[in-house]
């Protein structure tokens, strides 16, 4: 499920009650909130500040609404845009499929950063001082 949260200066408490409150429960439409995600972004029309969405994944997708290729091609299509909405993801876990998120790193022209429970706060606070 994607929520958006506005402008993070002034929603933090908000973004830390939603990261609280969630719940794994088998399905990961993977394919489906990365294209979400970017439409979502991508209507907000003005270009004084830094889109991005951090995928943090192990890059499963068990919901096949929408193919990889979709997702691959929504992520390729924005990097078009005035002011693209940048997709930084993130390997969560030993087993993540690798595979899936260089795809999507490769069509937006970032890289996949590696991410563990111990590490992952550091590793989101070095994302965030890029904003």
């Amino acid at each position: 499920v994607v929520v958006p949260l506005d402008v993070v200066e002034t929603n933090s408490n908000d973004l830390k009650n939603a990261i609280n409150r969630l719940q794994a429960d088998g399905d990961t439409a993977l394919y489906d909130a990365v294209v979400q995600s970017i439409d979502l972004m991508a209507r907000d029309d003005s270009n004084d500040r830094i889109q991005a969405v951090i995928l943090l994944s192990d890059g499963a997708n068990t919901v096949d609404n929408r193919t990889r290729q979709e997702a691959v091609d929504r992520i390729t299509a924005e990097r078009q845009a005035q002011n693209p909405v940048v997709v930084i993801p993130i390997a969560y876990g030993a087993d993540a499929d690798i595979s899936i998120l260089n795809a999507f790193a490769r069509a937006g022209n970032t890289r996949v950063q590696s991410g563990n429970p111990d590490e992952i706060r550091l590793l989101l606070e070095l994302i965030s001082s890029y904003f």
